[in-house]
This record gives C-alpha cells, sequence and structure tokens, in this order.
C-alpha cells in the first residue's frame, strides 16, 4: 500500500520495494519547538520571547519476506546498507490512491489490476533525514520486521523537488514535482520569476512557502541580475513587501552576470561580497513586491525552492 524512495545526495535513487522492503506506513510527526520565556520577579506568569523549530521525526515500519532461511540475512544486509547510513538522504512518500484490487474484465481478457491502485508519488516534497538511533529486523519465519525512525537534518521542513524556475520553465502539470497542497497559484503571473524591468519598476514574486525565513542563507534560493543597463553605480532590488533589499555598489554592465546565492555573492563568477552591502533580500510567504532601483535596466531571475511545515 505505500512506497518509500530514497534519494543519496549524489543523486541515486532507490525505491525500499526495490530492495525488498514492504512499507506499512508513513508517519511524519509535527515539529518541535523550542520555546523561549521570560519570568520576572512579582510578575505572574512568563513572557513570551517567540519559538523557534528544530526537528521532527519520520517513524516508517518496514519488513521483508524471504523466499528461504539464507535469503533473511542477504536482505536485512540490503536493507542496511541503504537505510543505516552516517550521510542525510532525502526521502519521498508513495501511497495508492485507491486500494488495490482487480478489475472487472471480459472472459477473454488477461487479470489486470483497477487503474489508481498503483503507489505514486505524493506530491513533490521530501525531507532530507538520517536514522535517529539504531534498529533491527526481528526474524519471524521467513520474515523481518523493523520500525526506522528518521530525524530531520539541518531544516525541519519539507522542500519541494522543483524550484520556481523549473515551474516557469515546465507549469506546474508535472505531478510527481508539483501538485495540490504545495501552495501553488491559480494565476498565471504566479509561475513567471524572471523578469526585466526599468529602474523603479515593480514586479511580483510569488513565494508558494507556508514558511518564511528572516534570512535566506538556510534554503536554496539564487538571485541572478543580469543584461544590466545604466549600471555604473551598481543596482537595488528591494523587496517592498517586508522591506529587505539587497545592495550591490559595484559597476555592473550589460555583459556581467551578478549571483546572489545564499550568503555568497560573485559576479561574473567572482567573488563580489566586499562590493555588496551586508544585507539579503528575503521573500515572505505568498505574493512580494520588488523594485528595482539605481541602474536604468535589468534581467531579474529568482529561483527558489519551497519550503512547507
Amino acid at each position: 500500500m505505500l512506497d518509500v524512495e530514497i534519494e543519496k545526495q549524489n543523486g541515486d535513487k532507490v525505491l525500499l520495494s526495490e530492495i525488498g522492503g514492504n512499507v506499512q506506513d508513513f508517519i511524519v510527526s509535527s515539529i518541535s519547538l523550542d520555546t523561549i520565556y521570560e519570568s520576572h520577579e512579582g510578575r505572574h506568569g512568563r513572557q513570551d520571547m517567540g519559538a523557534y523549530y528544530e526537528d521532527r521525526t519520520i517513524t516508517v515500519p518496514v519488513y521483508f519476506h524471504a523466499y528461504e532461511l539464507l535469503h533473511v540475512p542477504l536482505l536485512r544486509d540490503k536493507l542496511f546498507a541503504i537505510l543505516n547510513s552516517n550521510e542525510p538522504f532525502y526521502i519521498r512518500e508513495l501511497r495508492r490512491p485507491k486500494m488495490r484490487q482487480y478489475a472487472f474484465i471480459e472472459p477473454t481478457e488477461q487479470a489486470r489490476m483497477k487503474e489508481g491502485t498503483e503507489d505514486v508519488f505524493v506530491g513533490g516534497k521530501r525531507y532530507l533525514v538520517r536514522p535517529s538511533s539504531d534498529f533491527s529486523f526481528e526474524q519471524e519465519g521467513l520474515y523481518g520486521f523493523t520500525e526506522i525512525e528518521f530525524e530531520t537534518v539541518g531544516l525541519p521542513f519539507a522542500e519541494s523537488i522543483g524550484t520556481s524556475l523549473d515551474l516557469e520553465e515546465s507549469g506546474a502539470l508535472q505531478p510527481e514535482i508539483w501538485s495540490h497542497g504545495m501552495g501553488l497559484s491559480f494565476e498565471k503571473e504566479s509561475q513567471k520569476y524572471t523578469h526585466k524591468v526599468e529602474e523603479e519598476q515593480e514586479f511580483r514574486i510569488y513565494n508558494a512557502s507556508n514558511v518564511a525565513f528572516p534570512v535566506p542563507f538556510q534554503i536554496d534560493f539564487t538571485i541572478t541580475i543580469s543584461e544590466v543597463g545604466g549600471g555604473d553605480d551598481g543596482i537595488r532590488v528591494t523587496n517592498v513587501t517586508n522591506g529587505s533589499q539587497l545592495t550591490f555598489n559595484g559597476d555592473m554592465g550589460n555583459d556581467d552576470t551578478l549571483v546572489y546565492d545564499k550568503a555568497k555573492v560573485t559576479r561574473n563568477s567572482l567573488n563580489a561580497l566586499n562590493e555588496a552591502d551586508k544585507e539579503f533580500l528575503t521573500l515572505s510567504t505568498g505574493w512580494n513586491t520588488l523594485r528595482m532601483e539605481r541602474a536604468s535596466s535589468a534581467k531579474i531571475a529568482v529561483d527558489t525552492r519551497f519550503y512547507y511545515i
């Protein structure tokens, strides 16, 4: 009824079903919170100083069925080789849209299953995880049973498989990458992430995430500025929605390419952080209104993954 895809950070992918695993469930916990309070003498209660997301667990009960007793340790070790990794990897959930059952057929037809009873990806989200503790298989005859608890690595959020520029280039009609529940907008403009603008011109960027980040250093977030006209005094891009901005003070010509990638700033692939103000543009959830200043014209592309609680 279920399956799990394992994707190593080198791009290698495997389904647990392909190596003998039978997934019984895919249980995603809520995210644990680090809450901060202050107490003051002479006052009742505590003062709320905020809270931060920490991590979450994903529990996967799985079993295998060997065809003979000597096959049991072989399947066990094959699953260990994939799952018991000290390097984090991505996991994705697959489920059947409908209960598995045979289709009605003519007497001369070969037996087949009804449509919609094969495992498919549950949306276009993935989690970066590693096992949170050791696990072992309990053998019962030709079967081996275990329950693996994964914990998120880095951010506790699900992230989109595709990026905003993938969405712009290929659209949302890719069920293994984009799906319902990912915050996508039906407005055509919401899938436009590359804009050619003139000075003081405003344009809009849609962020499908349901969680915002005060700084872009933890996420896949890149702004590429090229084809700059009149950029002798550099360029500034301001997010009018939340007040964040990026300012590059170096000379920018039509053949130059400026890239803000997390905390890195490069011009024509060379480090240019010393020519940039120490502030970075971020996106709020939903619609963001951006404005370009200083240069007379520029091409601006925003490439980001989307993140989900």
